[in-house]
Parts: structure tokens; sequence; C-alpha cells
């Protein structure tokens, strides 16, 4: 019986090559993109499942808060954890974190490995995750400093075959670590994913202390705690305040630290800088979102093309009735029919799965391990979503072809079939419409883009690049480099801590002198030389610029934007007096032009710039619009005078900023990519449908032609169905286009008006693409001679 369903499907495949082709290629699509975006999606909710004891670990955060000012903490106090170890009982074990990113190793033999990530942590964090030594002691392989633990993968590249243990690696040119243990490569999907573990006491030998408490925001302790089993995580909340309260004193007040389940970290992070990448759940709705979009509109092209056929199949159902089947064996079969075809569409999308995995790292910006071989998921999930949607998109046309068995037999004149012209029509509908809000929404994204990089910022960030310095430069090497730059013409080139539009933010609680202590506004700081506000091309409001000369004329001496201006009060601040919290003293010399030292998602903040620089981070200079490529040669020769040991590597000021928005820029590839797949699978259903339509009306148009009418004529007559349900397409897709891109926009503090126009021209853009698709067929039929379709009548 079965092998009968089979050979009567692949008949009927081959008897309608064309159908079979449209539906193969919709549904491969639909079916390798489903297929990857559910690989990815169940990669990311593995987050921290390697870990044993994951649902007894927690991290340490919290917020630091002034009025209305809130800071998320990233870490907290060296001390805190170890603290917590020792005086509640409800902690079992922690484990401090600090990272070094874009390390460059060394090793005595000249191996080199650039872009390193290392890890700093306890000696207990084997104690606390799961990372199984290969080589060494878990109790003594990270207990002294100066020792690091690498994974397998790094021990063959760095040492080969050979033992690697007491053998040395160098970082920052004159950091020696010696290695004592080998651990089992961590996977990808933890926060905690690295190829170095060095011990968290080797931060001694690089000027931390780490007994100071100091101030929460200002220490960089990732910190996690093991409870103990049956240990309640609120109780130690509730126990928190009391162990700041001694070592903070007031400054206490101003912490509200909790745990963090580890595996609510990946989705749920408010940090800026976490150990490891983090994710986004409304992504997961979106991915999934679309993953159902792009399945639907290849059932829907299944559906509208098999009840298309009823006049081809007709006949076929007609006999095999007249000889005995029943209308079960006929629903069995096309249910079999569709589920076959379901089957070979996915054969082409594992195939098209498997190719598109290297497109899907580029767009994440990592590595996955989701590959066929040796993914069970994969394997799981394709006969299951075979079944399903052979079923899901096959019983509709299976009701319907097989209730033809009951119905009298007339040639060429099919019996009707309640509704199946306003299913078709209705479905032609939601497939454009759902194009269009696609469209929409990319558009939309696509211009709130646009407008980081044509809005005013208050600066000028083009042509800027910038060089970060290694720790271990010293201020006199820097100011050689920002002089022998100068000299070759780069006049405009400063020394800062940070750049506007970098995103960094550098706080500094201060009050007027003489005023209330209550009354603290806090301020994002710059701080440069003298070159600072003409390098970024700040624009000044009122007073004078800093300059060489400041600091002797007028000790202490700054720069605020209007926006500070306002908040203190003033209506001519030149001369105020300022005091911090950590009661330095400055004068107000000038104010300048408010400028976005963020990004679009964030006010312009109150802003202060100082030219008390003692060791500038970095170096910002403003490159000539022409011979660039030469200027870097030059500014590359002169950079290994002056730091022979040190990697020659600048960002672009735009670049930085450009980062800002990766997370738009991700979402806008996500929906321009879904755009296109759900375009081109309604455009190939649609030509599908209007082929066998044109089929059927052939000898109607070759009458009409016959008649007089001419080809616009004919086409408009076909085509102006179409016209009429995209327009309602459209009207359907606007609100809830403006309203999902609106809900969007509220991210930003700056945005685009989304208005009526836009979305027009998205709607006439699809409409003309959905004509061009219709219209290939029938400019055919209307061209063909009559003679050749009507000979036979």
């Amino acid at each position: 019986m079965s092998f009968r369903f089979l050979n009567f499907a692949i008949r009927s495949f081959k008897r309608q090559k064309l159908y079979t082709a449209i539906t193969v290629i919709g549904l491969s699509l639909a079916l390798g993109s489903s297929l990857l975006i559910l690989s990815y999606v169940n990669y990311e909710l593995s987050f921290e499942k390697c870990h044993d004891k994951a649902d007894r670990i927690y991290r340490i955060g919290g917020t630091w808060q002034q009025d209305d000012f809130i800071i998320y903490l990233k870490a907290v106090m060296y001390p805190l954890g170890p603290e917590m170890k020792e005086v509640l009982s409800e902690v079992e074990e922690q484990v401090r974190f600090c990272q070094l990113k874009n390390v460059i190793v060394k090793t005595d033999h000249g191996c080199e490995l650039k872009g390193s990530k290392f890890l700093l942590a306890d000696p207990e964090i084997f104690e606390v995750f799961t990372i199984p030594l290969i080589q060494g002691s878990a109790q003594t392989a990270l207990s002294q400093p100066l020792s690091v633990v690498i994974s397998r993968k790094i021990s063959k590249n760095l040492f080969g075959e050979s033992d690697p243990l007491g053998k040395t690696i160098t970082i920052r040119d004159s950091i020696l670590l010696t290695v004592t243990g080998v651990m089992s490569d961590i996977p990808l999907n933890t926060q905690i994913h690295t190829d170095f573990l060095a011990s968290f006491a080797t931060l001694k030998t690089l000027g931390a202390d780490l007994d100071s408490w100091g101030n929460a925001h200002s220490r960089d302790a990732y910190t996690y705690i093991l409870l103990v089993e049956g240990a309640n995580p609120d109780k130690v909340d509730e126990k928190l305040p009391g162990l700041l309260a001694v070592p903070l004193g007031e400054n206490a007040n101003n912490y509200t630290l909790h745990l963090q389940p580890l595996r609510d970290i990946y989705f749920h992070s408010t940090l800026g800088d976490d150990l490891g990448p983090t994710g986004s759940l409304t992504d997961i709705y979106l991915l999934i979102g679309i993953s159902l979009l792009i399945m639907f509109m290849a059932c829907f092209n299944y559906v509208n093309l098999s009840t298309a056929r009823i006049f081809h199949r007709y006949l076929e159902i007609f006999v095999r009735t007249a000889v005995g089947a029943n209308r079960r064996q006929l629903l069995v079969q096309f249910l079999a029919e569709s589920v076959l075809l379901v089957g070979i569409s996915m054969v082409l999308g594992l195939a098209i799965y498997e190719i598109s995995i290297p497109y899907l790292e580029a767009y994440i910006g990592q590595s996955l391990d989701i590959g066929l071989k040796n993914n069970v998921f994969i394997w799981l999930a394709a006969p299951i979503l075979v079944f399903s949607v052979g079923v899901l998109a096959g019983s509709y046309p299976a009701v319907v072809l097989s209730r033809l068995g009951s119905k009298g037999f007339i040639r060429n004149h099919p019996p009707s079939v309640s509704g199946k012209s306003k299913l078709r029509r209705a479905i032609i509908v939601i497939q454009a419409g759902i194009a269009i809000c696609l469209i929409g929404f990319t558009v939309g994204i696509q211009r709130q883009l646009d407008l980081a990089g044509t809005m005013d910022l208050g600066f000028n960030p083009d042509n800027i690049r910038l060089f970060e310095f290694d720790r271990g430069a010293t201020q006199a090497q820097k100011e050689i480099l920002k002089r022998e730059y100068q000299g070759l013409g780069l006049t405009e080139a400063t020394l800062a801590a940070s750049a506007p539009g970098e995103s960094v933010f550098r706080g500094m609680c201060v009050h007027l002198k003489g005023e209330d202590k209550s009354n603290i506004i806090f301020l994002n700081t710059f701080t440069g030389d003298a070159d600072f506000c003409s390098t970024f091309s700040l624009r000044l409001k009122s007073g004078r610029w800093l300059s060489d000369e400041t600091a002797v004329d007028i000790p202490g001496a700054v720069l605020i934007n209007e926006t500070t201006a306002e908040l203190l009060g003033l209506e001519d601040p030149i001369g105020a007096e300022l005091i911090s919290t950590g009661k330095e003293s400055y004068t107000v010399i000038g104010v300048v032009e408010d400028f976005l030292a963020l990004s679009l998602h964030s006010k312009v903040m109150p802003s202060i710039i100082t030219g008390s620089l003692k060791s500038g981070e970095l170096l910002a200079v403003r490159l000539p619009e022409d011979g660039q490529g030469i200027m870097m040669q030059k500014m590359q020769d002169t950079w290994k005078e002056i730091f022979p040991d040190s990697p020659f590597e600048s960002r672009l000021l735009n670049d930085v900023m450009a980062d800002c928005y990766s997370k738009e820029q991700k979402l806008m590839s996500l929906f321009s990519v879904s755009s296109g797949l759900s375009i081109f699978i309604a455009c190939l259903g649609l030509f599908g449908l209007v082929t066998f339509m044109v089929e059927r009306r052939i000898k109607e148009i070759g009458i009409r032609k016959c008649i007089g009418a001419t080809v616009i004529s004919i086409v408009s007559l076909i085509t102006s169905e179409f016209i009429l349900l995209i327009m309602i397409a459209g009207v359907i897709a606007w609100p809830v286009t403006k309203y999902a891109v609106n809900r969007w926009l509220e991210n930003f503090i700056y945005r685009i008006e989304y208005g009526w126009f836009t979305f027009v021209l998205v709607v006439l853009a699809i409409l003309i693409l959905f004509l061009s698709t219709v219209s290939i067929q029938v400019i055919k039929a209307a061209t063909t001679n009559p003679v050749d379709v009507l000979r036979c009548e």
C-alpha cells in the first residue's frame, strides 16, 4: 500500500514539474532557514548548562545610585567575595574574575598569539565551575601568583606535543607566567569561555590592592558564589547591606547589591561589559517569529498551488474513484504526497543549513558548534518538521481533493470548491502583508541608523583615529609620539582618557562652592590635554579654551557644556568654582555647546572637560582627507621607533561609534534577509499561481484577442485583482508596521518620525515587484497567436 502511494506521488510530481519545482524551492528555503534559526535558538538557550552546579551559582551585581542617576555595577569590591564566604553560612565557595582583552602571548621559542582573552581567577574556580583538568592539580594550579592554566587547544598551538607544565609564557612584554595546568577546552556557551586562566593573585604584581574596598564601581572583580544546597538566595540578599556598612560607612547607602542566578546572566544582564557575550530574549522571540512567518509563507504557497491544480488532478481523482478508491484512501495519498514533498525539500534544506552556518557566525560575531556532524538536535528536529509541516500544509488540499471523488464528472469542468477563491485571495493578502511589514520595519531601522550618521553631534568624528597605549607606556613616550605625529603634519592630535562618541562613561560628583553638599550633580568627565577641544572640533559658546598656560594662571581650570550650566542654575558660569566629592576644586573657564558623547539611546549628558591629564590612555589624531594610506605608513614607522614591542593598532572613531548600534545593525540584517526570503517565496508562489491561472484562461485570452482586445487590456484584466489585493494588504499592514517601528524607536532618545509617505513607498515597491512577477506569464499568454490556442476548437 505504501509503495503504491509512493509510486502515485512520484508520477504526480513528474507530471507537474513546475509545481513541484516551485514548491520544493520554497519549502527548502523555509526549512533550511528555520532549522538554522531553531539550531541557533537551541544554542542560545543552552548557555551555562555545561556546569554541574549551575543552579547554585550566583553572581553578585547591583547598582550605585546618586539621586536619579544610576550605574549598573559590572563588578564589586575585591574583598567582598572572601568576606561573604567567611561570614555567611549560606555561601559554600566564592571565585573572583578579572579579564584582560586582546593580550599578546609569547613563548621562549618565538611562538606568538594575538588577541587572546585572559581571565584571572581564584583557585576555587575548579570547585565552583565544571572545568576538568587534564594535567595539573585543581587545588594548587592557581594558588600562586604568576601561574596560568591553559586549554588543550592552546597547549598544542604553543608547545606542540611536548609537556607544557613548568614552561613559561610572556604577556604585555614583561609579565612571565608559569604553566601549572592544562584544562579541557571550555565550551563556547558559557560566560567564562577562555583559553587562559591566570591566578587572581597575579593582580598584586600588577599593582592592585586586593584588600581595598574602595568604590564598587571602580573595581573589576566579577564575583561568583556557590550556595550550599537548599540555601535561600533571598536571605543572602538581605545580609549584603550589613557587609558593606562597616568598610564603606555612609557610602554604603548608595549601593544596592543582589545575587543574580548564573543561568539568568546571559539573557538578563544589564552590565555594560560582561565576562562573555550576552543575549536577548527579544531577539530569540523575533527569530522564532520570523522562522514561523517564513514557514507559513511556504505552506501558503503549497496550499495555493495545490488548490489551483484541481483542474489538472480532477480526471485522475475521478478514475481512481471509479475503480474503487474511497475518500480515506485519497486523503491518505494526498497527505503522503505532501509529506514526501516536504521530505525532498528537507534534503535540500539541510544543504542550505550547512552552507549558511558561516554567514550566521559572521552575523553574530562568534563561532558556533552547530554543524550537521554530531548535531543531535538537528537530526531530531528534521523528521519532526517534515511530518508536522507536511501534515499542516497538506491537510486542506488533501481534504479538498479527496472530496472531488464524490462529485460527478464533467469533462473540462471540475466541480466548484466552496471558498477556494476566497482562500486564495486571503493567502495572497497575508503573504503581501507579511512582506510589507518586514520591509517596512527594515526601512524604519535603516532610517534611524542613517540619523546616527547625519545628526549634528556637537563634535566632528570624521577621520579621527584612536591609538590605545599599553599599561607599560610612560607619559614621556606618549608625549613624544604626539609631537612626532604633529611633526608629520597632523596638528589635530590630543592625549586623552576617552573620546566623545566612545560611549565610555567616567563619572564625577560635584557641587557649587558654598552651596549645600546635598545639591550634587553627576557629570560625565572627559580628561585631555590642551588640544582636546580643537581635535574633536567642539564649539565654544562663552569663555575661553583650555591651554598649556591654563594650569599656571587658573589651577583646576575646566570647561563645562550647556546642560551642566543649566543644572547648576548659572546664567554666567564663567569663574564658578566646583567642588568634587573627593574635595578637589575646579574653576569654570569656558562653556562649550552640548555634544552627544554617548549614542542616540541616551540624551545629552551634563559634561565636564578637565585638563589635568597625568597619563592619557589614548592618542586621538585627525587624518587628512587625502593620502591617508601614506600617512598611516609614516605613523606606523614612528610608532615602531617609540614602541617596538607593541603592535600598531588603531580604530576609526566613526567605527567605534557605529559599534554602539551593532545590535540595531544585526537586527536590520536579520530583517533584510527575512524580508528577502519572504518576498522570494511569495513571488515564487505567485508565479506558479499565475501560471496555472493563465493556463486555465488561455482560450479566453485567445478569444478576447480575436475580438480586438489589446495586450495591455488583457494584462490589466488579470492583474487588476492582484493590485487590489496588495492595496488591501498595505492597508492592513500599515498600523501593524507603524506600531512595531514606534515601539522599537522607544529605545532611542533622538529618533525619526515614521510617517505614511515612507510606508507608501514600501507598498509601491512591493506592488511593482509582485506585478512584475505576475506580468511575465500574463504578457507571454497575451502575445501568443490565438490560432495556436483555438485550433482544436
